[in-house]
């Protein structure tokens, strides 16, 4: 295509961080970072994004199908996304929130915990995928369990 004009003046703001009460609206379909479709662990949300709109084009074809792209038409895209991420998201937003309550102290204590190469090999062993980051913290934590013995007593 061609450009038609420059923009010249632009906004920023920031991405959202949790669920949304909803992504659909008559004839729209949210997705990606303007959806919450984020890892709040991490700020990423390309993997997320790409799902999502693979279930949005899916849920569009069959709007336009059925010749019905108001809200309720575009409705299962709002229940298929978030039966795929929502669990993921909300276990996330706890993790964001414990972590950032934590001291100074606490957390200057997990870089310690970081540095005894059994933990790292225990980190790196629990992280099968980036993208679903629930699952590999609970890996991540039964692991650390089984090895609390492994950190200097300092940072116990």
């Amino acid at each position: 295509g061609r450009i038609g004009r420059v923009v010249e003046r632009f906004r920023l703001r920031a991405v959202p961080i949790g669920l949304p009460d909803r992504t659909v609206a008559d004839g729209i379909v949210a997705v990606g970072d303007v959806a919450g479709q984020v890892k709040p662990t991490s700020g990423g949300g390309i993997y997320y994004a790409l799902l999502s709109a693979e279930i949005a084009a899916t849920t569009l074809a069959e709007a336009l199908e059925a010749g019905d792209v108001t809200a309720a038409g575009l409705a299962p895209y709002e229940e298929r996304w978030r039966a795929a991420l929502a669990s993921e998201i909300r276990q996330g937003m706890r993790l964001r929130r414990l972590v950032e309550q934590l001291p100074e102290s606490a957390i200057e204590q997990l870089h310690r915990l970081l540095g005894v190469p059994v933990l790292r090999r225990v980190l790196v062993s629990a992280a099968p995928s980036l993208d679903w980051h629930s699952s590999k913290l609970t890996r991540v934590l039964e692991r650390l369990d089984r090895h609390r013995g492994a950190a200097p007593t300092s940072v116990r």
